[in-house]
């Protein structure tokens, strides 16, 4: 039986994340505009992220810093909302 590592752990809690905002805005129980939807999102892509490097999978690299870079943005537009 294989150990599970930080690694894995990493991995599997992004992918948590992340299918968990999503599910929470399929079913209206966030809406997009809410920042605890975009922290869900960063803090998973952000994990699958490292995930991904320490794998050397690249294109998934690529694609979960981009998911990160739009989260991070929103939360950015959202809280420049707040000190209109």
């Amino acid at each position: 039986m294989n150990d599970v590592g930080i690694n894995d752990i990493l991995g599997w809690t992004g992918a948590f994340f992340v299918l968990l905002a999503y599910g929470l805005l399929s079913v209206r129980r966030l809406r997009a505009e809410q920042p605890a939807y975009h922290w869900m999102n960063l803090a998973g892509s952000l994990m699958l992220a490292i995930y991904a490097l320490n794998l050397q999978a690249h294109a998934s690299v690529v694609v979960n810093v981009i998911w990160l870079l739009i989260a991070i943005w929103a939360l950015l537009q959202a809280w420049l909302r707040t000190k209109r």
